[in-house]
């Protein structure tokens, strides 16, 4: 099978079961964006301060504390080094307060053929309106060794991948 046609099957199975899930819940619907500031790399060969991003989650809420949604990030780094990671993420809501709330959840992402990321998170949320909020999300971020090696500035230097913690702050709505 192409891989055009993996990714159109894929797009069209993921739209179809959110699509079953929105119809099936009384919930809504979700949007975030965030920007990471700071992203702390264990591979020395990695300059922390030249890392940066801005994400992107879409999806739906499955029920008052569950919702699942896709991801989209872009990641930049030393030079002109950047890669686009495309995943799926889950959460869950654990505490909930008047105006906070705070959850943990996962994604899996992959930005090439051997370059997958898989980030587990704790995200703390303050809310600013009726079906908005700000957030602060901490993570761990896993990726695959050997996957990585084009995200650097081609001094012989770049990582073999790009496991870490990072901070990433944005807000969100819901509709």
């Amino acid at each position: 099978m192409h891989k055009h046609a993996r990714h159109t099957i894929a797009g069209v199975a993921l739209l179809s079961a959110t699509a079953f899930a929105a119809s099936a819940s009384a919930e809504t619907f979700f949007f975030k964006y965030g920007h990471t500031p700071v992203y702390t790399a264990f591979d020395s060969d990695v300059e922390d301060s030249d890392i940066s991003a801005n994400t992107f989650d879409f999806g739906v809420h499955l029920n008052e504390d569950f919702r699942m949604g896709v991801y989209y990030e872009r990641l930049d780094g030393e030079g002109a080094a950047n890669e686009d990671i495309r995943g799926l993420t889950a959460e869950y809501d654990l505490v909930g307060g008047v105006g906070f709330a705070t959850s943990v959840g996962m994604m899996f992402g992959q930005a090439a053929a051997d370059a997958t990321a898989t980030d587990i998170y704790g995200r703390f949320a303050l809310d600013t309106g009726d079906t908005s909020e700000m957030f602060a999300k901490v993570a761990y971020r896993g990726t695959n060794a050997g996957g990585w090696d084009d995200f650097g500035d081609d001094a012989g230097d770049d990582p073999d991948d790009l496991d870490g913690l990072y901070l990433n702050v944005g807000f969100g709505f819901g509709f």
